[in-house]
């Protein structure tokens, strides 16, 4: 009865009702989840707890004790970690850490208060598998294949998609395949909005709020992010050290989805068993934060340190170091400024060369003429006060109307305030 669509009349009839007697629905997930207070939603139908819909289609799940034994936490860490997971060329303990993190995400997340962060499944080679890990680690929660989407060209074109996929409450979005340095406002805002994100539907002047509940992910080869969009990230590296690893690649299990489809029900169980054992032992805080996913983090991290998984986010700055290729260009450019002015006050004017030798790749620094120094002006704005290779960019008032700007090494008093003239932007 369940597999049946509504009858057309019953559903003209509810739409006809401004205030249909519902309960409010945020998605339907087909794996049992936990709640807010952490007790395990594994019945068939609405959880008002967590306001989801579970049906769990197909799936019987071995009892998963109110108190995990070090037998039941060893036998599930084999499955995750070994079984599913074992054969992935990660290139540090941290990256298969982060993965674990990824898989656990659905069955934990209305525990957790506040924004998640993008998972970033990054590698040097095509065919080293970052599809393939995508969806063995989302298989158990959804029991099928994650729905892929492509990353938008245009930031119109980001906002449409991803709020489109937002109103269908999904429990996984996944970004496949990066090419382009991955930069967009819309994504970073809906990555650490703290509940819900407003926007018009398309072709309609009628505006909507959507929850933001879902696991993000994005793969690539070696990606190249934002500021913006480092600082939201963790990172699932891996690295076969081959040139064509789809041909020499083993898995224990050679069909690795098959696999995972005839042994769902144990997969969920054992993600459930982590999670039951930390619900278990008082759902003590980790050790781990992350600025703007601090419960995220303080979750993820806890039910590590109760299980024994190791690792988790050790690998932040090989992420920095790997995707962050905006912070290194702005690292050059000071650096560039500091061996050809020094600490002296200039112009923005005058650091408009070192900027498009530089930041060119990384900042949109115009065309030409007034609108280019403009734009640049405005661009180094926006640094005003940030601390970049030891120093601190910093306003230094006015000369013939045009803004100065000059670094101040951070360790100096000077360091502590800014000059109170911002100047003109225009030089």
């Amino acid at each position: 009865e369940w597999e049946r669509e509504p009858e057309t009349p019953v559903l003209k009839n509810m739409q006809a009702n401004p205030h249909c007697p519902l309960p409010p629905l945020l998605g339907v997930r087909p794996a049992p989840v936990f709640g807010p207070g952490g007790v395990l939603a594994d019945g068939w139908g609405y959880d008002a707890a967590t306001k989801l819909f579970i049906w769990p289609r197909g799936l019987s799940i071995p009892f998963v004790p109110r108190v995990p034994t070090n037998a039941d936490v060893a036998k599930a860490r084999n499955l995750i970690e070994h079984e599913l997971l074992g054969d992935f060329p990660f290139d540090d303990e941290a990256s298969k850490t982060n993965a674990i993190a990824a898989l656990l995400h659905p069955f934990v997340r209305p525990m957790i208060s506040g924004a998640t962060p993008l998972h970033l499944i990054d590698k040097p080679t095509p065919g080293t598998g970052g599809s393939l890990l995508a969806e063995a680690i989302t298989f158990p929660a959804l029991g099928e294949s994650p729905p892929f989407m492509s990353a938008g060209k245009l930031e119109d074109e980001w906002r449409f998609r991803l709020f489109a996929e937002l109103r269908g409450g999904p429990a996984v979005i996944v970004l496949d395949n990066i090419t382009e340095q991955l930069k967009s406002e819309t994504l970073a805002s809906m990555l650490t909005a703290p509940d819900t994100v407003k926007d018009r539907i398309i072709r309609s002047s009628e505006t909507v709020a959507v929850p933001v509940r879902n696991l993000w992910i994005a793969t690539g080869n070696n990606m190249r992010l934002s500021n913006e969009m480092a600082r939201r990230s963790v990172l699932s590296r891996m690295d076969a050290n081959m040139e064509r690893p789809e041909e020499g690649r083993e898995f224990l299990h050679p069909r690795l989805m098959e696999w995972a489809r005839e042994h769902r029900s144990e997969l969920v169980w054992a993600a459930l068993v982590m999670v039951q054992a930390w619900v278990a032992a008082g759902c003590p805080r980790g050790s781990k934060r992350k600025g703007s996913f601090d419960s995220w983090a303080e979750t993820m991290s806890g039910i590590f340190e109760v299980v024994g998984i190791k690792g988790f986010m050790d690998n932040n700055d090989k992420l920095r170091r790997l995707s962050d290729v905006e912070g290194e260009a702005w690292k050059m450019f000071v650096e560039a400024w500091l061996e050809t002015h020094g600490t002296s006050a200039v112009g923005a004017g005058e650091l408009l060369d070192l900027a498009e030798e530089h930041l060119g790749q990384v900042v949109n620094l115009g065309s030409y003429g007034q609108s280019r120094s403009t734009k640049w002006g405005t661009t180094l704005r926006a640094k005003r006060g940030a601390v970049i290779a030891g120093h601190k960019i910093t306003p230094d008032g006015t000369k013939q109307r045009a803004a100065q700007w000059r670094l101040v090494p951070v360790n100096q008093e000077g360091a502590k305030g800014e000059p109170d003239g911002i100047g003109s932007l225009d030089e």
